[in-house]
């Protein structure tokens, strides 16, 4: 047997050496060098084997050697930023090949606003998306979409089902609305865009004030702009995309059981200064215990599904798109549905003179749930609800009069039961949406060009709510109740536009030109039956159906509104032998909401660039591109409210009406008028002044990119707010909107880029950091600057907290030390109360002795996206987060102190002489859990937003063929003990936590294929 084996071996022996031998005498060893057109090495440039996986990457000095099949094979050459060339080898056993710079590359063209520019001549801080990244994300609008994604852009999300996202680019520069202008296909929008994501095409992100200013009076905030998808010329092209996956909460708060919310509030009303109605359930336990977030919190379902069919002839392009999206909630009630279309067409009438096009999409949205106003509120109520409810509260209760368990003197709770909340109020809007335009390009001559657009934005909305006779709250008894409302939302935008490029020798010139007039009309009709209906009890919820009960009477209400602005622009480009570089533009707009002089106003901008890597006597091999830029601009903020100028006045209808005391007696009389409120018809634009440098630097043939900006300027006519004195004749605690703030607003961004596309193994890591500091120059007389538990200084950051300084426990000898009289509010303190440092020394801890403590403005925030690819796989990683955030944790601060709500399982009172935390209390009697450093927290954290691995599936048939699992918001790593460590604040309570509807996980599969 062992011969046997042996001859066998010797045979495949023999064999093997023959094949070698044959497909020696059959390959051809080819080598060469790869350089650029100057006859510099490209290291790191890829020659490939067509129609193989055969492949090499050239050395350091672009030397290669590569063995093919034979004569006929055809290598492919190729470098990151250079034009690829494929070569047949033929007889030849030396090819060395010279590649070209790509100028589709190297003279990348951006949208900047009212017209485009090559990206190497950008002068100001624009950050240009990668939109094939966040196509990645399964938030199910753009805006979200972009967190992490740009330095000096931040987006606060939350997982509420069809939510959009608050975006800040560079912080909040005003009190009221930071949101920034969007501009979609060239239509300014009245608001946040609900357009499809997968719609887009680019992204452009115009952050410093001088990339702006060609939006004068509304970019105050910066500017979006978007570009949707085109068709292209060239065969008929088909693609879909399918997702479908789950979404969970995904943090839950521990909390404690019955039994240990028992203990704790037993040992409350043990407490001297114990006050209120004892709850009998912490006395004698009910047998109940039940895991309201577990009853609240569930799984929820995410579908998402878009196809587009696009192609062209040698005049015309088009794409029809259609999609639709679901998402359920992860709290019982909301829910989210749009279904849309997009048609994009392109038609030269004209050989090279003349285009027409148009650009519009249409979808309906459906929002669904539970709420007393708006689905956010259902959102917001349940997810708090959830934490807080007592344990001894069933989810239902068979001896209430709707079912559902609710407080009531046995556990003191007023908590609304969100599972009977959800089920007895139903509110839907439906929304009808259209955004598009028609334009045209005419070539007058060459280089001069005339552009006329046409754009709309209309949305329709119809919204009811009703709910049948119910109680799921204490002591609330609520009757039937219907509401209807419809609004009609319109803006139209017309747009006339000359543009003048010229190059002559080494100068290049343009000159843009426009004028454009922009309407917003609303319209709203409504109608409520509150709480007073009999008839609805047979479940018919038709306003022609209402009987009201008793003396009830329906509100009727109706709105109309007309704002206007019309707007004369110009820009100016220089660009000298691509080196150095000049962009001037001015824009002058008039608001109808403003008065006379004040309704116009002009907003310049000036910027300077050098591309040092052009010049003679720049000669660093390794870098490929190093621009310095300058620029100063300003813009505006035109918010000042519906008619803001004018003031309203009240008439009094009895004794107990707005009325004006007149005479000595100062008895009111009925039938008098006053001022309900007073305008101002000196209101002018809030304005920001902002100067910006920047560096961009690129190295090793664009595989290394960095780009950095510093930036500082005023924020500067701010409307606030003002109190008016009672002399004025105006009701108590009036107000009056002035333009009375400056503000100060400095910071820094920079991101980096590295890039690997040579070989089978191909990745790229993107990262960016940025900071924001805004300080208070200047505020209106009256104005303290306290807002809540924060103070906003003259001079200092805004938004610090103001709070308590605790100082640990109290001891018996802490309490033996005390000087006399010593109080903590009204009452003397106790062993295993709260100590807090006395500041000015009198004795008493009251609001004097509050202090400035922490930033609430991140030392810095910071994206990291990292891509991967081997051969037909691919994968994605995507992480955000910020540092160096103080934070009050107001959400932990309210459960501590109040009795009616579940405690934290790791809450640990002073009971019994042992506990971290001060003792229990029934009331805010001792201070015990007054605002203080206690709950002053690190408010900084890192989120994975984004896991995705895919494979290609390698079918002829099929231009593309990937499948794809997803992960969304997988991990968070943080110290803060509340349940979702990132949100907004407000202007002047930047640092003080919310509670409301958390960001989700998601788990998805996709499916992404094109014909």
């Amino acid at each position: 047997m062992k011969y046997i084996i042996r001859f066998k071996s010797a045979l495949l022996f023999l064999g093997l050496i023959v094949g070698l031998q044959s497909s020696a005498i059959a390959q051809n060893t080819i080598t060469g060098t790869i350089t650029d057109a100057d006859g510099q090495p490209l290291a790191g440039a890829t020659v490939v084997e067509q129609s193989t996986t055969n492949g090499v990457v050239a050395d350091f000095d672009g030397n290669y050697s590569i063995v093919v099949g034979d004569s006929n094979a055809v290598l492919t050459f190729s470098f990151v930023g250079f034009v690829t060339q494929d070569i047949p080898v033929g007889a030849r056993t030396t090819i060395n090949v010279s590649l070209q710079a790509d100028q589709n590359v190297l003279d990348e063209v951006v949208v900047i606003g009212y017209g485009k520019q090559k990206k190497s001549s950008l002068t100001g801080a624009v950050s240009i998306i990668d939109v094939g990244e966040t196509e990645k994300s399964q938030y199910t609008n753009i805006t979200d979409r972009l967190q992490g994604r740009a330095a000096g852009v931040t987006v606060v999300a939350n997982g509420e089902p069809g939510s959009i996202g608050d975006i800040r680019i560079r912080g909040s520069a005003f009190f009221d609305d930071n949101n920034p202008l969007y501009v979609v296909d060239g239509v300014i929008l009245s608001g946040a865009p609900t357009i499809n994501p997968n719609d887009v095409e680019n992204i452009q992100i115009l952050k410093d004030a001088s990339s702006a200013a060609i939006y004068g009076s509304r970019a105050g905030n910066g500017v979006i702009v978007i570009t949707t998808k085109k068709g292209q010329k060239g065969k008929l092209r088909v693609s879909a995309n399918v997702t479908t996956g789950f979404q969970q909460i995904a943090e839950k708060l521990d909390m404690t059981n019955a039994e240990g919310w028992a203990r704790i509030v037993r040992a409350a009303f043990d407490s001297p200064n114990a006050s209120g109605l004892q709850p009998a359930h912490a006395f004698n336990l009910p047998g109940i215990d039940t895991d309201w977030q577990s009853e609240v919190f569930r799984t929820a379902t995410l579908q998402d599904f878009n196809a587009n069919v696009s192609g062209g002839g040698d005049r015309f392009t088009v794409l029809f798109g259609v999609n639709h999206t679901y998402q359920d909630g992860t709290v019982p009630g909301p829910k989210f549905d749009r279904s849309g279309i997009r048609l994009n067409s392109s038609f030269e009438v004209i050989k090279d003179r003349l285009t027409v096009g148009q650009n519009v999409a249409f979808n309906r949205v459906r929002l669904s749930g539970g709420a007393e106003e708006d689905n956010a509120a259902a959102a917001g109520l349940a997810v708090p609800t959830a934490i807080d409810a007592l344990p001894v509260i069933p989810v239902f209760d068979p001896t209430k009069i709707s079912g559902y368990g609710h407080g009531d003197t046995n556990n003191l709770s007023f908590m609304v039961n969100p599972i009977g909340f959800a089920a007895l109020y139903k509110n839907t809007t439906e929304t009808h949406n259209i955004l598009g335009n028609v334009y045209a390009d005419f070539t007058i001559f060459d280089g001069l060009n005339y552009h006329f657009s046409l754009g709309i934005e209309r949305g329709t909305s119809y919204n009811k709510l009703f709910n049948p006779r119910n109680q799921i709250r204490r002591t609330t008894l609520v009757g039937s109740a219907l509401s209807v409302a419809d609004s009609e939302d319109q803006t139209t935008y017309i747009e006339h536009r000359l543009t003048y490029e010229k190059t002559f020798g080494k100068h290049t010139f343009s000159l843009m030109g426009a004028f454009n007039d922009l309407e917003e009309t609303s319209f709203g009709t409504s109608i409520a039956f509150d709480n007073s209906l009999n008839a609805f009890e047979a479940g018919l919820f038709e306003v022609s159906a209402a009987t009201p009960q008793g003396t009830g009477i329906p509100t009727v209400g109706s709105s109309r509104s007309t704002v206007a602005t019309h707007s004369l622009l110009s820009r100016f480009t220089y660009d000298f032998d691509d080196r150095y570089l000049l962009k001037a533009s001015v824009r002058r707009d008039s608001y109808s909401v403003f008065l006379g002089e004040n309704r116009d106003d002009v907003f310049p901008s000036l910027d300077i660039g050098w591309n040092v890597h052009n010049e003679a006597f720049f000669n660093v091999d390794a870098i490929s591109q190093l621009k310095l830029r300058a620029a100063y601009g300003e813009v505006g903020n035109n918010d000042a409210g519906d008619n803001p100028y004018i003031g309203t006045t009240g008439i009094s209808q009895g004794a107990g009406g707005p009325n004006y005391n007149l005479g000595p007696t100062g008895t009111a009389a009925a039938g008098a008028t006053r001022d309900a409120a007073l305008g101002n018809p000196d209101l002018t634009w809030a304005r920001v002044s902002e100067y910006n440098f920047g560096v961009d630097l690129e190295m090793f043939n664009g595989k290394l990119a960095f780009e950095g900006n510093y930036y500082f300027g005023e924020v500067e006519n701010l409307l606030a707010d003002v109190p008016v004195p009672a002399s004025a004749g105006i009701g108590f605690g009036s107000t009056i909107r002035l333009n009375a703030v400056t503000n100060e607003r400095k910071g820094w961004e920079t991101a980096l880029t590295f890039r690997k596309l040579e070989g089978d193994f191909t990745y790229s890591i993107s990262a960016n950091a940025f900071a924001t500091e805004t300080s208070v120059k200047s505020v209106p007389a009256g104005f303290t600057g306290i807002v809540g538990s924060s103070i906003t200084s003259v001079g200092s950051p805004r938004a610090r907290l103001f709070v308590w300084d605790y100082q640990g426990l109290y001891t018996s000898e802490d309490i033996a030390a005390l000087p006399a009289g010593f109080m903590v509010g009204e009452f003397e303190p106790i062993v295993g109360d709260a100590k807090y440092r006395d500041v000015n020394g009198d004795n008493i801890i009251d609001q004097n002795d509050r202090v400035a403590v922490g930033n609430t403005l991140p030392t810095v925030n910071f994206g990291l996206n990292f891509t991967a690819a081997y051969k037909n796989w691919d994968f994605t990683a995507f992480f955000s987060g910020l540092f160096g955030r103080d934070v009050l944790n107001g959400p932990i601060q309210g459960l501590h102190a109040d009795i009616a709500s579940n405690y934290p399982a790791n809450y640990n009172p002073y009971i019994n002489g042992v506990g971290t935390h001060p003792r229990p209390q029934t009331a805010g009697d001792h201070g015990n859990y007054a605002a203080s450093t206690l709950y002053v927290e690190d408010g900084s954290f890192v989120k994975l937003r984004n896991l995705q691995i895919g494979y290609t599936v390698p079918w002829k048939d099929v231009d593309n063929l990937r499948l794809f699992i997803s992960g969304q918001n997988l991990f968070t790593w943080t110290d803060f003990t509340s349940i979702e460590p990132e949100f907004e604040g407000g202007f002047f309570t930047a640092g003080e936590a919310e509670l409301g509807y958390p960001v989700v996980r998601s788990i998805a599969l996709g499916l992404n294929v094109s014909l």
